[in-house]
């Protein structure tokens, strides 16, 4: 647990040994079962991880241009952008994106990080942006920062990313990030 500690930073202080474990563990099944995961599949499991390990989330959460929910499902009427998973408590409509923690699961990305460009200007408490490829956009251009990281197994050969997570560390992050 030292190591996870070592490795987050003073973001960890507030969590537990408990969480910390769970965390860890969560992490370890994402890793093991990644190879197998593809399309709709990928989303299935990050949602699996999530319910494991208790933390509420909603699936195909459609917003406005103003980022305000509008609804659940890709077919919402007169919607924005329908995001892939949103982790927080109350994801009820009327609620507005920035209140909660967003993730987006892209199996290979190329330019397709910029559907997500409504994050710019709602950006949620945290943005992940999670993908099984290495064809993510550089840290400058996606604007990474402690609350807008990618995720990947699968690093550029040189990978300027400041936070250098895989899908190992994704069950520590959610967990630093979402507080019950």
């Amino acid at each position: 647990m030292k190591q996870l500690r070592n490795k987050i930073g003073s973001q960890i202080q507030d969590i537990s040994d408990d969480i910390l474990e769970k965390i860890y563990n969560a992490s370890v099944s994402i890793f093991q079962s990644k190879k197998a995961i593809n399309g709709s599949q990928f989303e299935k499991k990050i949602e699996q991880i999530l319910l494991e390990n208790d933390v509420p989330f909603k699936r195909q959460v459609a917003i406005d241009k103003n980022g305000n929910i509008i609804g659940y499902g890709t077919i919402v009427k007169n919607h924005y952008h329908t995001i892939d998973i949103v982790v927080g408590e109350n994801i009820e409509i009327g609620e507005n994106i920035s209140n909660f923690i967003v993730l987006s699961c892209k199996t290979t990305i190329r330019e397709r990080w910029n559907q997500d460009n409504w994050s710019f200007e709602h950006p949620p408490q945290v943005y992940i942006l999670l993908t099984k490829s290495n064809d993510y956009p550089q840290p400058e251009k996606f604007r990474e920062s402690n609350n807008r990281l990618i995720v990947t197994d699968k690093p550029k050969v040189n990978d300027r990313r400041k936070y250098k997570f895989n899908f190992d560390d994704l069950g520590l992050i959610m967990l630093l990030n979402y507080k019950k």
